[in-house]
């Protein structure tokens, strides 16, 4: 479930958070604040779990991960499906708060979760998947604020698309060794020598979109403060992966969940203070 690892939690709030902010104008209210808080909770440790069950014969060949309860089998996979079906149940409870067109948008996430283990084995960009699974909850958050969709959701959702991918991709290059003798394909392995250029020109044209975003939002310098941070953050991973060390690139893997939070301070900020 990885809950002494919180850097998935923030990756996969801050869309979350992101969305809920603007499609209420900076002030969401508490109970979908708590739901959706909640629930990205919820999916990342069923997320996690689902990995590992469709992991567990190969984690215990890749040394960052074979200490994985189910690869050293401490953890039988009859109580890995008992948790999955327990968070599921918890799930479906938060799911009856929201209105039933939410429910289309939960059964997508799920099953994109529950497919994106298996897309290692046969596509060269899983990442995309995992894109996909982390973006869906933005129109969920929509339609639960009742928000038509409109060009800023559509922003959102191609920032975190590319976003996903960018960082996704460096977690992947820590382990692309283990993935070539195990069998498993990563965006890390299909750009091979060009994986660094590709990641900074995603992250520079996702910096453009959040330009895009604050002038349709009508947002001021200070949101631009915000805008720097992030650029600042994204320079640092930058300079990370300009080597040959797998720590460093975790660490700029890590700096991807300050990343997020920079982001969302700056929507918060300017859209409490414009509301």
């Amino acid at each position: 479930m990885r809950f002494d690892k919180p850097t998935g939690i923030y990756l996969l709030l801050s869309p979350v958070l992101w969305a809920l902010w603007v499609a209420n104008n900076g002030r969401p209210p508490w109970y979908l604040l708590s739901i959706f808080v909640l629930g990205t909770i919820i999916m990342r440790a069923l997320g996690c779990i689902l990995n590992d069950i469709a992991d567990r014969r190969i984690d215990i060949h890749v040394q960052r991960t074979n200490k994985r309860p189910l690869a050293t089998l401490e953890v039988s996979l009859g109580e890995a499906l008992a948790l999955v079906l327990f968070f599921l149940i918890i799930a479906f409870l938060l799911l009856l708060r929201l209105p039933p067109k939410c429910f289309y948008f939960a059964l997508v996430a799920i099953c994109l979760t529950a497919i994106y283990p298996f897309c290692k084995r046969f596509l060269s960009c899983p990442q995309s998947i995992l894109a996909l699974a982390f973006s869906v909850a933005i129109p969920m958050v929509y339609v639960a604020s009742n928000k038509a969709f409109d060009l800023n959701m559509l922003l959102l959702i191609c920032i975190n698309t590319l976003w996903v991918i960018s960082y996704d991709t460096i977690y992947a290059w820590v382990d692309k060794e283990d993935d070539k003798k195990v069998g498993v394909k990563s965006s890390a392995l299909l750009w091979g020598d060009n994986t660094r250029k590709i990641i900074i020109s995603l992250q520079i044209f996702i910096q453009v979109l959040w330009i895009l975003l604050g002038l349709n939002l009508g947002l001021t310098w200070f949101f631009g403060i915000f805008w720097l941070l992030g650029s600042s953050n994204l320079g640092k991973q930058q300079e990370l992966i300009n080597s040959q060390s797998s720590p460093k690139w975790f660490l700029a893997f890590k700096l991807n969940g300050m990343y997020g939070a920079i982001m969302w301070l700056g929507l918060c900020y300017f859209l409490v203070s414009a509301g």
